[in-house]
């Protein structure tokens, strides 16, 4: 399900042409943890899944709160980490990730593939 709020078209085009981003989010101690991770759009929203499933640590830091930054193009952007692991939306992003990663890191992407990643699927809106 899409968003009411939507990123600026400038900036989806740079998720779509940029392989790895760093999201920062809050740690239970108040303290910020970086990650290296993918990103996938539709062109009109933005997704994220975690490669370590459930016991990916920067998604328990966003499950927990879902504000969080992310740095692409050298420029940091506030945003919203919203659930998004309904079976449309997972097929979506199962389909983003094989065409924009597949042909140049098929180990990692058959990883962002398997059962327990898929509900991982995040959607990220502007904050």
């Amino acid at each position: 399900m899409s968003s009411t709020r939507t990123f600026d078209p400038e900036l989806i085009s740079l998720m779509d042409a940029t392989d790895e981003i760093v999201i920062e989010t809050i740690r239970a101690s108040g303290e910020p943890r970086q990650t290296v991770i993918w990103i996938v759009s539709d062109g009109a929203d933005a997704y994220i899944r975690s490669v370590n499933g459930p016991r990916g640590r920067w998604l328990q830091d966003v499950v927990a709160q879902p504000e969080a930054m992310i740095t692409i193009g050298g420029e940091r952007i506030p945003v919203e980490a919203v659930p998004a692991a309904d079976d449309a939306t997972v097929e979506l992003v199962n389909d983003l990730l094989r065409a924009k990663y597949g042909h140049r890191s098929r180990a990692s992407t058959a990883s962002m593939l398997q059962p327990e990643t898929l509900e991982t699927t995040l959607r990220l809106d502007p904050a």
